[in-house]
Parts: C-alpha cells; sequence; structure tokens
C-alpha cells in the first residue's frame, strides 16, 4: 500500500509546512540574439495580445510575482517595482536578489516595460509585486509561501502569480489565498511522470495556467486532469 501525502512510515501526520517540497517548473535558459530595437515575443503574438493594448496596457493593476526573487536592476522591469514593493521571505543572504533567474523571467512575461529595447510583457504598465517565496536553490517551504501571500494580499494584489509546485497538499496556504478578494491566484499545472496534477493548481479557489510550445503543442512536462 502506498502511504498518503503529508504521513510518516508508521502512519503519523508530519507536518509539510518548514519541508522545501515546493519547487519551480521545468524550464530551460536559452541564449538568444538580443536585437537593437524591442522585441515582441512569439507568445504574444500568438494570444492577440497587442491589439489588445489599445484597451489597456494593465494601467492600474498591481499583479504579484511570488517566485525566486528579481534583479531589480534589470532595464527591461526599470519603473514596474516601486521602492518597498518587494519582500524576501527565504531569509537568503542575497536578499530580494535572484540568483536563479526565474522570478525575473515571469517578472517580465507580465509587465516587461516598452522601452525601445529587449523585450516587452503583457501588461507594460502594470505594477509589481514580488515576494522571494523560493530560495536560491529554486526550492521552498508551505510556510514561507503562505506569508508571501498574506503580504501580497495586504499590499493590495490584484493577481498573484506563482509558477511552482508540488506533488502534495499543504493546508496553511489555502486560507490566505481565500482572503483574494475575487481569488485571483494563478499557478501552473505541471508534474513530473505518472503523478497526479500538483498543488497549488489542484487547490480551490485558483486559476491554472498551462504552457504550450511555438508549435501549439503542449510540453511533455505539462499535465491535464484526468
Amino acid at each position: 500500500m502506498s502511504k498518503k501525502a503529508g504521513t510518516t512510515a508508521t502512519g503519523t501526520k508530519k507536518d509539510l509546512s518548514r519541508e522545501p517540497i515546493f519547487r519551480l517548473p521545468p524550464y530551460t535558459v536559452h541564449n538568444i540574439f538580443v536585437g537593437l530595437s524591442e522585441i515582441q515575443d512569439w507568445g504574444l503574438k500568438l494570444l492577440n495580445i497587442p491589439s489588445l493594448w489599445r484597451i489597456s496596457e494593465g494601467e492600474g493593476v498591481k499583479v504579484a510575482i511570488l517566485d525566486t526573487g528579481v534583479s531589480l536592476n534589470h532595464p527591461d522591469l526599470t519603473g514596474s517595482i516601486p521602492a518597498g514593493n518587494y519582500k524576501d521571505f527565504t531569509n537568503s543572504p542575497h536578499g530580494i536578489a535572484d540568483q536563479q533567474g526565474h522570478g525575473t523571467h515571469c517578472a517580465g512575461i507580465v509587465a516587461a516595460r516598452k522601452n525601445s529595447r529587449g523585450v516587452v510583457g503583457v501588461a507594460p504598465k502594470a505594477e509589481l509585486l514580488i515576494g522571494k517565496v523560493l530560495g536560491d536553490d529554486g526550492s521552498g517551504t508551505g510556510e514561507n509561501i503562505a506569508a508571501g501571500v498574506n503580504w501580497a494580499v495586504e499590499q493590495g494584489a490584484d493577481i498573484i502569480s506563482m509558477s511552482l509546485g508540488a506533488q502534495m497538499d499543504v493546508p496553511m496556504i489555502h486560507a490566505p489565498i481565500r482572503l483574494m478578494p475575487t481569488s485571483n491566484s494563478a499557478a501552473p499545472r505541471w508534474q513530473r511522470p505518472s503523478s497526479l496534477v500538483s498543488w497549488r493548481s489542484c487547490s480551490p479557489n485558483t486559476a491554472s495556467m498551462v504552457a504550450t510550445r511555438l508549435s501549439i503543442r503542449r510540453p511533455m512536462w505539462r499535465n491535464t486532469y484526468p
């Protein structure tokens, strides 16, 4: 018989809130050609995002990125993260600085500025809140994630984005998510082979974000509900 998630070999419940069971989804870093002018990534064009900028570029929207931190000096993020809009929950010796690159990448997807260089995000005029809930090795605890969600809610986040997951539920993160005015929490759906849909994405009050390739085919690591 297999053990239930969160139990020990003796059948007693184990407190997982301080265990680093949350991980980044699989991702690969590629070298790319840096053009002399601003680039609209293929994903924006696929979703027809540029045509929507006539309606809104994210003005007045506050998006919390709970991830591995951020590079505060990244030129594409200049002006997107006001002073005080970031906090480290991992006690990293590097503070909010992103040692993985993943949090900075996610921040850019959302709100990279139109500045005639680099790339542009989906909502280039949105305001960002950055919570470092995953440590410098890319792992994090339910306790830190819950603290990050609470902080984001207190700071008035309209949307919380968490590109992370675990193979078991940590109930303590449910209550902070329910504090969101309209439960606007987004998390990816990913899994390792032969596992179930990962937590955060299958917990209540969240919207699951899925990935696609340039070929419009789903990646091997993207999961679906049975």
